[in-house]
């Protein structure tokens, strides 16, 4: 069926528009399967940017973090003009 085979195209290229960003309550970020620094995230979403114009980025934070990380991660966000965020607290289970 054609036309299930273009949802499922889409469905991909939506999941490649996201690009996940995890905060532990250890300071830890995770950028999609990576452990990284912020000032690493600058450069690797720049040119996820370029790549993908439209990407979105989740934030998921874990409610034990500090602000100040989640504060510097936006500084590097805008500097990369990745300005398409989504934002979600995680609470451990």
């Amino acid at each position: 069926d054609p036309e299930s085979e273009d949802k499922k195209k889409l469905e991909i290229e939506n999941k490649r528009l996201i690009s996940y960003i995890w905060v532990g309550q250890d300071g830890r970020i995770q950028l999609n399967d990576n452990i990284v620094t912020i000032d690493e995230i600058q450069k690797i979403m720049y040119a996820r940017r370029v790549a993908l114009p439209n990407v979105i980025v989740s934030l998921r934070i874990d409610r034990g973090s500090e602000m100040g990380i989640v504060t510097d991660i936006q500084q590097e966000l805008r500097k990369a003009s990745c300005l398409r965020i989504n934002y979600s607290a995680m609470q451990k289970i």
